[in-house]
């Protein structure tokens, strides 16, 4: 993990907590908004660690707002 937060640029000592996810081949995430009190006060990352070209990752504030975010290498 510190290999990416250092390419990131965020120090260890701000990381409250770290989720790694597997996510089989084919599944998805429906278009979800995080909710609650703590979200204005965090900043969440999202890194693939392996991923491919079919594979798609939007972030916006509505659903008409979704821009694809990449997720090439580097």
């Amino acid at each position: 993990i510190t290999p990416i937060l250092e390419q990131m640029g965020v120090p260890e000592s701000r990381v409250i907590r770290c989720l790694l996810a597997a996510m089989p081949a084919g599944e998805h995430i429906p278009t979800h908004h995080d909710t609650g009190d703590w979200v204005p006060c965090c900043h969440r990352i999202h890194v693939p660690i392996r991923t491919d070209a079919a594979v798609v990752f939007s972030a916006g504030y509505t659903e008409e707002q979704m821009w694809r975010v990449p997720t090439e290498p580097g």
